[in-house]
């Protein structure tokens, strides 16, 4: 879950610099291909650095080193530059050459990605480092589990409320993205995700899949009622934005898919659906002046409590 949360805020930090203006090469004067070296273990980081001041104190920016480099003091390391560039494309361009997948197995290798921009750590690696997280994940006890779940979620919050502008203008621009795509490039899209599930599927055995629907159906009936409703109202919500975003082909695509699933049911499935349906009560979310959320019918709601906001409909049985 540690690694999760580090791939997580990674995403969020390249984000964010697309955001900000980027320099080109035609801004710097210098680009270098480094080794930067740990005196106590010999261990080594090669990175590309461009720059217009030689002596600028640049030492690294991989996860692994800085790691290092706070563990053992900056001190405990020497850099050495190896070769200069015209432009930062050549200097990537020989980091590629160096840093490949027989550096990455080295066991003193800092570096954890392939050399070359966006560098990609390689199949191979890949599979390495979620063996390994696995087999950590494993060695937890439930409490060892339960203490870094909540440090990690405390540390999501917190990150989602110091950046709660710029995520909503991320999640704009991706809902505008999608929205003006092509068919074809949707499709192509739909099709990776449809195929990348399937083969995650069909990788489970059936005693991983049940072992994981009980592990939910514990943890749910482990939750206080009220923990429950706000997994509840998070579902709902989701739905109701993502049905919101869709555009009115789509929507009326999914209405079709839906009519076409249930003509395929048998008549007995039909007649359970149906009693489902009539007994389920239609209430509403509502933002309250104070900012809690409450779930209330939407007659009621407005005839009591004038200045409500309707969030959106729910669900309750």
């Amino acid at each position: 879950m540690v690694s999760n949360l580090i791939c997580w805020e990674h995403k969020i930090i390249i984000l964010k610099s697309k955001t900000k203006k980027v320099r080109t090469d035609m801004n710097y004067t210098y680009h270098y291909l480094y080794k930067i070296t740990n005196k106590i273990n010999g261990k080594y980081y090669y990175g590309v650095h461009n720059t217009n001041n030689l002596e600028d104190g640049y030492m690294g920016s991989g996860y692994k080193l800085i790691r290092a480099q706070n563990k053992y003091g900056m001190d405990n390391f020497e850099k050495q530059i190896i070769e200069f560039f015209d432009t930062s494309e050549q200097a990537f361009s020989k980091e590629a050459e160096v840093v490949n997948e027989d550096m990455l197995r080295d066991k003193n290798c800092y570096n954890i990605v392939l050399g070359g921009r966006g560098g990609d750590p390689g199949e191979e690696i890949r599979k390495q480092n979620s063996t390994k997280i696995k087999k950590w994940h494993a060695s937890l006890s439930p409490e060892e589990r339960k203490i870094r779940s909540e440090k990690i979620s405390k540390s999501v919050k917190k990150f989602n409320q110091d950046n709660e502008e710029f995520i909503q203008d991320v999640h704009k621009r991706s809902i505008e993205t999608n929205r003006n795509m092509s068919p074809e490039r949707k499709s192509m899209k739909n099709k990776k995700i449809s195929e990348s599930l399937r083969k995650n599927y069909e990788s489970k055995t059936e005693d991983e899949i049940k072992s994981k629907i009980d592990k939910y159906k514990n943890t749910m009936s482990n939750k206080s009622p009220e923990e429950k409703e706000i997994s509840r109202r998070k579902r709902s919500k989701s739905g109701i934005i993502g049905k919101a975003n869709m555009s009115t082909d789509a929507k009326r695509k999914s209405v079709e898919k839906r009519k076409e699933t249930i003509s395929n049911w048998s008549e007995e499935k039909k007649q359970e659906h149906s009693r489902k349906m009539k007994n389920i009560i239609y209430r509403y979310d509502f933002l309250t002046e104070t900012g809690e959320i409450r779930i209330m019918d939407k007659s009621n709601a407005k005839r009591y409590h004038p200045n409500w906001i309707l969030i959106g409909p729910t669900k309750d049985s």
